[in-house]
């Protein structure tokens, strides 16, 4: 009896550092998805247009998820404001999650984020790159934030669920091989 649980203990262990892995980056290197989304003024922006085989000017790409009652999504945004400067090479957008577009434009002119925010006010695209869940009881939730990088192929090379102090570093050994 004893050696049955300490073997279901390994095993519940070993599960949930599975999950836990292939969470963290189970999107990665699969193709992105493209979209089409309009930003706070207005102006249409084709994801197709900036990386996938028919970009014209292909280049990388951080996208993270966000919504404005998030807190750790406030807590990644500055971070991502200061890897943008230090990679102006790659183009870093913020995809606000079923925001009011004057909610989202108050958050971004409250922490004074210059990174250019689309909305995707239906959650549509939000779903396409997996970022809303299910839960055990059939409910849906977005995972906030939630980042992918994108190489101009059109290839995920990374993702990552939520944010802590921290991620940063990760973030930026990732897109030094861009």
């Amino acid at each position: 009896m004893v050696e049955e649980q300490r073997l279901m203990s390994r095993f519940y262990a070993l599960s949930i550092l599975l999950s836990f892995l292939l969470s963290s980056n189970a999107f990665a290197q699969s193709q992105a998805p493209t979209f089409y989304l309009q930003d706070l003024d207005g102006e249409k922006f084709f994801a197709s247009r900036v990386y996938g085989e028919n970009a014209k000017n292909p280049s990388p790409v951080v996208i993270s998820f966000f919504a404005t009652w998030c807190k750790p999504c406030l807590a990644e945004v500055p971070q991502l404001e200061i890897l943008s400067k230090t990679y102006p090479d790659i183009k870093f957008y913020l995809i606000s999650f079923k925001d009011k577009p004057e909610a989202a434009q108050k958050w971004v002119d409250k922490i004074d984020c210059s990174l250019p925010v689309l909305l995707d006010s239906y959650g549509v695209i939000s779903e396409k790159f997996n970022v809303v869940k299910e839960n055990d009881q059939g409910a849906k939730f977005a995972a906030l934030p939630t980042l992918y990088v994108i190489n101009p192929e059109g290839t995920i090379v990374y993702s990552h669920e939520g944010y802590e102090p921290g991620d940063e570093v990760e973030l930026e050994k990732i897109l030094k091989t861009l």
